[in-house]
């Protein structure tokens, strides 16, 4: 017997068995409910925070930088605007 036909075997033995007892099915139900519910809430706080994010950005990158803290009066005349 080849290794798929043994594990289709082995599936169509373990669908009859939930099939004659169905709270073993309780388990992997809820686990699958908690999984679902642990990722959508990653899923939404990966989405969010980005969000939140965007709002506080400089609008150029300049903004909020001080390139030179020279004033006009230290710069030579000719440079003066």
């Amino acid at each position: 017997m080849g290794k798929i036909s043994r594990g289709l075997s082995l599936m169509g033995q373990s669908y009859r068995v939930l099939m004659q007892d169905k709270e073993l099915l309780l388990l992997p139900v809820l686990s699958c409910v908690a999984i679902l519910a642990v990722a959508s809430a990653g899923l939404v706080g990966t989405a969010i925070v980005p969000a939140s994010r965007a709002r506080t950005r400089p609008r150029n990158r300049n903004d909020g930088i001080c390139v030179s803290q020279e004033t006009t009066a230290e710069r030579p005349r000719s440079q003066r605007p």
